[in-house]
């Protein structure tokens, strides 16, 4: 259940002040836009994107069936739906392959530094080094890297700071 973000003092000093202001009321409202939301609702018309975790939010694992018909009940609804994950994409795509379906509107991705959307990718830092990639399989750790991210085990982080380091791409 999600509360209501407004206290009663919050919505009762609202209420005061509209009545007590010579303000002309906007006409294109009707009485149901000054209505409150039933309590523990939230009025979806003051909401235009809502962003969603993926690790441990929106799922642990695969994503449940009725995870995906909120997702699509939600954009129905005229709401933009962004997915955000500390995950590299083709980490995501693996436990989320319906995320190139069309359920989410955008996906903020590798830590936020990269926005996936049906028009385009847009990257937001450097991208990785393709020596970074190269040093990494030669030194024999696993080399899942994105697009301005590496992803790897935690036994293979030694490994992975090395490269960076010999490489001088520390900072």
């Amino acid at each position: 259940m999600v509360a209501n973000p407004l206290p009663d003092n919050h919505r009762d000093a609202r209420r005061t002040n509209a009545e007590s202001s010579s303000e002309v009321p906007d006409p294109s409202l009707t009485d149901a836009d000054n209505e409150d939301p039933p309590r523990g609702a939230l009025p979806s018309a003051h909401f235009r994107a809502v962003a969603v975790d993926f690790d441990g939010t929106l799922a642990e694992g695969p994503v449940a069936p009725d995870m995906l018909v909120a997702l699509a009940e939600a954009r129905a609804r005229g709401i933009w739906v962004i997915l955000m994950t500390g995950r590299i994409m083709s980490e995501l795509r693996s436990v989320f392959p319906e995320v190139d379906n069309h359920v989410v509107d955008a996906v903020v991705a590798e830590n936020g530094a990269l926005v996936v959307a049906p028009v385009g990718v847009r990257t937001l830092a450097a991208p990785v080094d393709r020596a970074v990639s190269g040093a990494l399989t030669a030194s024999g750790s696993a080399d899942p890297t994105g697009q301005v991210l590496i992803a790897c085990a935690a036994a293979d982080e030694p490994a992975a700071l090395d490269v960076v380091r010999g490489l001088g791409l520390d900072c």
